[in-house]
């Protein structure tokens, strides 16, 4: 199974897991030059080759198309018909959806994109109390941004990569400050966005983790998990703009063969041993209703010779709690012992 693994150890920007994406292209230079004619107007996306502490990767730089000297985090600074500078208030998500639409781009590709900015619309409403539709982003909402996420899309559309496998999440430690003040690391927003993403402070007091990181990784991963048993073909990089104290501010990527010489996923058995009179099937049934994955009985003999049934169950770490009450109240067994087994598994 061709596997990609992206380790997001040290953070995770949109830039950066566009730039791991780009780093594992046969021809880095080529796919940005055809990525800069999908019609993303206003910006253009540049490679920067780089290398720090001994990992070689690229940083990419995105580059307002009228004049290369203006400030890369400016995007929200337009001109107006009297040619003066003015902040612009921001963009809605049907704005988005609009620049991303207009883009000669795959629907699956614009599906996946819109998606990522749904969650960050729909993460930031909740976060302040606030209508979807009344929602303006300022910066998650900049040209560049769009190009980073819609650009993942892109890259994984070409790398084709069966299963998406990501690490742990590092989102920083200490505080930020935010339209609402103050706040500890990381901001609801994103707490919301990697609901379903495990996620730690990581080594620098400082935020490791955008929006437009957290909703973009939560779209792409299918999995989280340790680094698996991988036959690597491919590895990249994409790095950040700052300077770490401790550790590389990169995302990598690793495309490979997934191996089957390893137990790659995990279940908690439930042993029970009952001896009097238990209605099996109604057991089973009852069992499979709280959530098991598996069942079985075995005979089994106690030390006065009295005959009786080994149950064994296999479920999730979530529900197992559960199971061993229901086992202990529909049964005569005074005992439930759990064990963590590994399987094999696609």
């Amino acid at each position: 199974m061709d596997t990609l693994y992206l380790d997001c150890r040290m953070g995770i920007t949109g830039a950066k897991i566009f730039g791991a994406l780009v780093d594992l292209m046969d021809n880095p230079n080529a796919f940005i030059y055809d990525f800069n004619k999908l019609g993303l107007s206003g910006v253009s996306v540049e490679i920067l080759p780089d290398a720090l502490n001994g990992i070689k990767g690229i940083q990419l730089e995105f580059r307002r198309r009228s004049s290369n000297d203006l400030d890369m985090y400016d995007e929200e600074l337009d001109d107006d018909e009297t040619g003066r500078r003015h902040r612009k208030r921001g963009r809605s998500l049907q704005d988005i959806t609009e620049i991303i639409d207009d883009m000669a781009i795959s629907n699956e590709v614009a599906d996946r994109a819109i998606r990522v900015y749904e969650s960050i619309f729909k993460a930031y409403a909740k976060a302040n109390n606030r209508d979807e539709s009344t929602v303006r982003l300022h910066r998650t909402a900049s040209k560049d941004v769009i190009a980073s996420i819609v650009g993942s899309f892109v890259a994984l559309e070409k790398l084709k990569p069966e299963k998406v496998i990501v690490s742990t999440v590092a989102v920083g430690g200490g505080y930020t400050r935010t339209p609402r003040g103050k706040m500890p690391i990381p901001i609801p927003e994103i707490q919301l966005l990697l609901d379903d993403i495990p996620y730690t402070a990581g080594t620098e007091e400082n935020d490791l983790c955008t929006m437009c990181g957290a909703a973009l990784i939560s779209e792409i991963a299918d999995e989280s998990g340790n680094f698996p048993e991988m036959d690597i073909t491919k590895s990249g990089a994409g790095f950040g703009v700052r300077t770490f104290k401790s550790g590389v501010n990169c995302v990598r990527a690793y495309l490979g063969k997934f191996l089957f010489t390893s137990a790659n996923s995990s279940y908690i058995k439930l042993t029970a041993d009952l001896f009097d009179s238990v209605d099996l099937v109604k057991l089973g049934e009852g069992l499979e209703k709280v959530g098991i994955n598996s069942i079985c009985t075995t005979e089994v003999s106690r030390l006065d010779g009295a005959k009786g049934r080994r149950l064994e169950v296999l479920c999730s770490n979530d529900n197992a709690d559960s199971i061993a009450t229901y086992i202990i109240e529909n049964t005569d067994t005074k005992q439930v012992v759990r064990q963590i087994v590994s399987a094999y598994s696609e």
